[in-house]
């Protein structure tokens, strides 16, 4: 009878750990992105989530395009540029699957695959929050991009706002965490060391 219940608990702790490790990116990135407070209206809730589901197919439709499935790959990483002027929207990215580069833009109520997210891929721009941001992805240094989202806190206290805002998602299955998400501001450019 011990070792029968012994075996049951064993054979359910390994469905629940299996079942647990076979998430993909998409069901990462959307507990994570709509992990909100309860004290959020569910209308809310849910525009956010509608929001990040069509966040999702672009990601989905650049690397479709290049025969890539996005919940089939085991590590990659995405930066997402959006403006925050309103008046003057802009949205461009790319995706980094190992060495190859994917970039995207908005144009004409359409996503397009581009080359034009960055002019020189092999040297960092200081003056380029794009360049600084793909230059500590490439080199795996997400430890600095975690810096300067402390750092750039104390512009948003004295209240300066941002042009451009960046969502840096790294998805890796085999680690623990397997999504680590960010975001940044254009004024991480001033406080690079």
């Amino acid at each position: 009878m011990k070792k029968t219940m012994k075996t049951i608990l064993t054979t359910l702790f390994l469905l629940i750990n299996l079942i647990s490790y076979s998430q993909n990116f998409t069901e990462e990135y959307l507990k994570k992105s709509t992990n909100l407070s309860d004290e959020i209206p569910s209308y809310i809730k849910d525009v956010i989530k509608n929001e990040n589901l069509a966040k999702i197919e672009i990601y989905k439709t650049i690397l479709e395009k290049n025969d890539l499935n996005i919940d089939k790959l085991e590590s990659f990483m995405i930066i997402d540029e959006k403006s925050q002027d309103p008046s003057n929207y802009s949205h461009a990215g790319i995706i980094i699957v190992g060495k190859k580069h994917y970039s995207f833009l908005f144009e004409k109520d359409n996503y397009n695959i581009t080359n034009e997210f960055l002019e020189n891929y092999s040297t960092i721009d200081k003056s380029n929050a794009r360049s600084i941001i793909f230059s500590y992805l490439s080199n795996k240094e997400f430890d600095k991009l975690l810096a300067l989202a402390k750092n750039e806190n104390s512009y948003f206290e004295k209240s300066i706002s941002p042009k451009m805002e960046y969502e840096i998602s790294v998805y890796n299955q085999g680690s623990e965490k397997r999504l680590k998400m960010l975001f940044l501001h254009d004024f991480i450019t001033e406080i690079i060391e």
